[in-house]
């Protein structure tokens, strides 16, 4: 995650449906996994908030909040924090390296912290690793590697993870990842919750299960038409 990408259409999905899946003192940590602005486009996509007939009725306070944002040049991942989009959240908001050893000391201290979080949201800029980009080299602080997600599983942690969509047939594509991160958690069910261009995927521990789907139907009720929420279970898992 980028400064620049604070306050787009993909944000406000996204702080969307954690505010849903958070509600009611479910306690929740946004791991940013930042990165530097890179000069590029990308978080251009605002023109949705020139549209408030068209896009406040899904969260009307996050919308008024995200729009003054950006109106006054606030793009930045610590106002985010401070405005109160996400009550009771925690945030880690370190710098993410691109060395191995680097990452590892990231996420070793990230484990150390999220110790009895119920909800850990991960937001690497593009999703889970690709094998192109092997772990520690140049890129790499783009993804999130399947070893990083089992770990914080096996700490406890119900996962909702950011993927953007690459250019493949989707639902082929939703298929694969789902069952490749059941596979390194051991988990029994995951919910997507697909976007124009965007997937989050959630992974809940067994014990949240009940209250996390009934967080996502909300989510498909508040958000019909502009996301759409599917139930995925493991072959041989109950």
């Amino acid at each position: 995650m980028k400064d620049q990408y604070v306050g787009d259409e993909n944000d406000y999905r996204k702080y969307g449906l954690l505010r849903l899946l958070a509600a009611d003192g479910v306690p929740a940590t946004v791991v940013w996994m930042r990165r530097w602005d890179d000069g590029r486009s990308d978080g251009r996509r605002t023109a949705y908030l020139d549209r408030p007939e068209r896009w406040q009725r899904y969260d009307p306070e996050l919308f008024a909040t995200l729009a003054d944002l950006v109106r006054h040049g606030q793009r930045r991942l610590s106002r985010v924090e401070e405005a109160g989009l996400l009550p009771g959240a925690h945030f880690f908001s370190e710098l993410l390296p691109e060395d191995a050893a680097g990452r590892e000391a990231y996420f070793a201290l990230l484990l150390r912290r999220v110790s009895g979080r119920d909800l850990l949201f991960l937001d690497p800029d593009n999703g889970i690793e690709v094998p192109s980009v092997p772990y520690g080299r140049s890129g790499s602080s783009r993804y999130l590697y399947l070893h990083e997600l089992e770990a914080l599983s096996r700490a406890g942690a119900s996962l909702f993870v950011y993927q953007h969509f690459p250019r493949v047939a989707r639902a082929p594509f939703v298929r694969a990842l789902v069952e490749r991160c059941l596979a390194v958690t051991g988990g029994c069910l995951a919910v997507s919750f697909e976007t124009r261009r965007v997937l989050f995927l959630l992974l809940p521990q067994r014990e949240a299960e009940g209250l996390l789907l009934e967080r996502a139907k909300d989510a498909a009720r508040t958000w019909k038409g502009e996301i759409e929420v599917a139930v995925h279970r493991a072959e041989g898992r109950h």
